[in-house]
């Protein structure tokens, strides 16, 4: 099992037990971690979310909307949840280009 599975799975219970009927929603994000497993990603990245939510491609705008909410509230509750975060700390210099650490300013961007 993925880090991601166990991780749906324990959102899932969260949700449950805070009283949400969430069957479809459970529904679709098990078919968007097996499809972000799939993709070989240990990460949600925008890119899978698009993707996924845009097929099959005769699906309508309202079905792609409700796609990109499930699995960004997935996606937002995932970070905010891990133990670990997967950012990296990037440093840019006044001149605008990366590695300088003398005048640089530390900015963290995140990879989930």
């Amino acid at each position: 099992m993925s880090d991601l599975s166990e991780a749906l799975n324990a959102y899932t219970a969260m949700r449950h037990n805070l009283g949400f009927v969430f069957r479809l929603p459970a529904s679709l994000l098990r078919t968007f971690v097996a499809f972000v497993d799939q993709a070989g990603s240990p990460f949600i990245t925008t890119e899978l979310v698009r993707q996924w939510a845009l097929q099959p491609t005769e699906a309508q705008p309202s079905t792609w909307a409700g796609r990109l909410s499930i699995a960004r509230r997935f996606a937002v509750w995932r970070r905010a949840s891990d133990p670990a975060p997967r950012c990296r700390p990037l440093t840019w210099s006044a001149s605008g280009t990366a590695g300088n650490r003398r005048s640089s300013i530390p900015i963290t961007t995140w990879s989930a």
